[in-house]
């Protein structure tokens, strides 16, 4: 009946007094709400009712802030987002529905008290929707934005990775959509600088920590949404790749994919925590096979991306199986490192190993940190990506697994386009943070870079600028290795001045 009166946009606005009547359905949290997460009181089966009705309420606002968002004209939708409150009440309803369907609930096997869970895990994915809805319709506005990343009873960035991380949600029948909300929700909310701080850092200026499996044990928000995603799009790589779905479906699932990489990019951007994860991971070692991959195919002959083989294949899904069982069993060892392998020596001269090289990737990023993509949609990043050419077999790590391309584009034009989304990722796990260019150097960004110098086009060229551009400024065996390519590689020798 909403959905239709959304077809009178003006009577739409009328009979939800602007906003207000949303606001007032996502801030249904009865006081029994406060007694059923976290603090071992079992709740009476009215109380878990209440609960279970305040969660479902909340479900029908976030649904219906879509449906505005999607159906009614743009005066209405804005005026509805602006609405006092609107958002900080979206994001402390979905920070309660992650600590109740997050929760190991006393008595979970009682109707009432499944029913409560269940609501809450439904809840879940219509209200990231609608708080990344509403956050990019106040992306203007440092306050409300603040306030809803401050909300309780958890902040909504230990909210996101509790809910992208959480074995509960890992089974239940949301888990996808979850996924994909949270992915857009990251991107939309990692943009800026400003908004990226408030989100990741606490009061003090440390990021935001969450309980580990051992007593008395955190881990950073940055880790944890940084393993999450990466596994996340390790994924998606092989599902595109190995050719599941429909031409269709493959085309529908583009968008989810280009998120998927700007969400990815913003973490490794502005958190300490999620650039150490990488680099212990080895994925800046997989992206750099990739592009010195891909270089050959640029410079050579016009050729279609290689096409999976079956113990390739058989290899990937090993690896996602054993990403599944690390995060599961709680292993102290990034479940990434399984999917990307470990770190490569570096053979050029010039680089040198350090010791302690990570252990201040935190210190280098966040202050001067610049956005992903300031000020534009998500959506509207780079989104076809391929499976970089032939595997290194002699290497310790393989190059990772794209998300496919358009089955419609061009192959020449499917690798410029996956080498500039690969560029960018480096770009962003090395920005702000010298110890993570040091190791890009080492694992042999240089060699790449002359691999790729003057090859496939103005915008694989750019990318290439903007990285070599963060390595010359943070790195010094970076400086000394560009001054120092001898005769045949002489021509990038001026990037030093």
């Amino acid at each position: 009946m909403l959905q239709r009166a959304l077809l009178d946009a003006e009577g739409a606005v009328q009979l939800l007094g602007g906003g207000a009547v949303l606001v007032r359905l996502l801030r249904q949290k009865a006081a029994t709400l406060s007694c059923v997460p976290g603090n071992g009181a079992v709740p009476a089966a009215e109380q878990a009712a209440a609960a279970a009705h305040a969660f479902r309420a909340a479900h029908a606002a976030a649904a219906l802030v879509a449906a505005i968002c999607r159906l009614a004209p743009a005066a209405c939708w804005a005026e509805v987002s602006a609405a006092p409150g609107l958002l900080e009440a979206a994001s402390s309803a979905f920070s309660w529905a992650v600590s109740t369907g997050c929760s190991s609930l006393p008595h979970a096997a009682e109707p009432a008290v499944a029913s409560l869970q269940r609501s809450a895990q439904d809840a879940l994915a219509p209200l990231a929707d609608a708080i990344a809805l509403l956050a990019q319709a106040n992306a203007n506005s440092t306050e409300q934005l603040g306030a809803a990343c401050n909300c309780t009873p958890l902040p909504l960035a230990s909210a996101v990775a509790t809910a992208m991380s959480s074995p509960q949600l890992q089974q239940a029948r949301a888990a996808g959509p979850l996924r994909a909300t949270c992915c857009r929700l990251l991107a939309v909310l990692l943009q800026a600088e400003a908004v990226a701080q408030c989100f990741l850092l606490d009061s003090s200026g440390q990021e935001h920590q969450l309980p580990a499996d051992e007593p008395d044990v955190h881990q950073p928000v940055g880790a944890v949404l940084s393993a999450s995603l990466m596994e996340h799009w390790l994924e998606a790589a092989a599902a595109a790749r190995n050719g599941s779905g429909s031409e269709e479906g493959s085309t529908d699932e583009q968008p989810q994919r280009q998120v998927l990489d700007v969400a990815l990019g913003g973490v490794l951007t502005y958190s300490g925590s999620a650039k150490q994860v990488a680099l212990d991971a080895g994925l800046h070692t997989s992206l750099l096979d990739s592009c010195r991959a891909l270089a050959a195919s640029l410079a050579g002959p016009v050729a279609a991306p290689p096409l999976p083989q079956p113990a390739a294949a058989a290899h990937r899904t090993a690896k996602l199986q054993q990403l599944r069982e690390a995060r599961r069993s709680g292993t102290k060892q990034p479940a990434a490192v399984l999917a990307f392998g470990s770190r490569v020596a570096n053979q050029a001269p010039a680089a040198s190993k350090r010791s302690g090289r990570h252990s201040s990737c935190g210190e280098q990023a966040g202050s001067n940190a610049v956005p992903v993509e300031a000020g534009q949609d998500p959506l509207a990043q780079p989104e076809d990506h391929v499976d970089g050419a032939s595997h290194t077999e002699h290497t310790e790590s393989r190059p990772i697994d794209q998300p496919g391309p358009s089955p419609h584009a061009h192959p020449q034009q499917q690798q410029q386009r996956l080498v500039v989304s690969l560029l960018s990722l480096l770009q962003q796990l090395a920005h702000s943070s010298a110890p993570a260019c040091g190791s890009l150097v080492e694992a042999g960004a240089m060699d790449v870079a002359i691999a790729l110098w003057g090859t496939g086009g103005p915008a694989v060229q750019t990318s290439l600028l903007s990285l070599l551009a963060t390595l010359l400024h943070n790195s010094a065996e970076a400086r000394a290795t560009c001054a120092s390519t001898g005769e045949q590689t002489g021509r990038m020798s001026g990037l030093c001045g």
